[in-house]
């Protein structure tokens, strides 16, 4: 790495944006869902939900959204991964089969409206 970086500037993830092509949708998964609340809304162009020390901001403004993030993705810690499971497919959200492990965590991977994929994660020994 270079010696000649930003690295002592940056302080933390000021937010996520996810560029949506329905906001009445995405607001009704993001809220219904996974039941965060919204923190800031702007016009319905710019929703923003703050979760932990981070936020999560919907947006329609870009002009063509590409559907499914090219391969970002927002990973949201859970306490109870389990209980995340089971509540996701009581209320008919496609789920894997069952969550995955690793040594240190255990997760799950679902999508919203647009394709974006969110990583449920749980670190184990907390």
């Amino acid at each position: 790495m270079s010696e000649k970086t930003i690295a002592k500037h940056l302080k933390d993830i000021a937010f996520y944006l996810v560029s949506v092509s329905d906001m009445a949708g995405s607001r009704a998964f993001y809220t219904g869902v996974l039941g965060l609340k919204e923190t800031a809304n702007w016009n319905d162009k710019w929703v923003e939900y703050d979760l932990g020390h981070g936020t999560l901001a919907l947006t329609t403004m870009s002009e063509e959204p590409e559907k499914g993030g090219g391969g970002a993705m927002i990973a949201l810690e859970v306490s109870d991964l389990d209980g995340a499971f089971s509540t996701l497919k009581e209320m008919g959200v496609a789920v894997p089969d069952k969550p995955w492990a690793s040594p240190a965590c255990r997760g799950l991977q679902i999508k919203d409206p647009d394709g974006y994929a969110i990583l449920l994660h749980e670190t184990k020994g907390k």
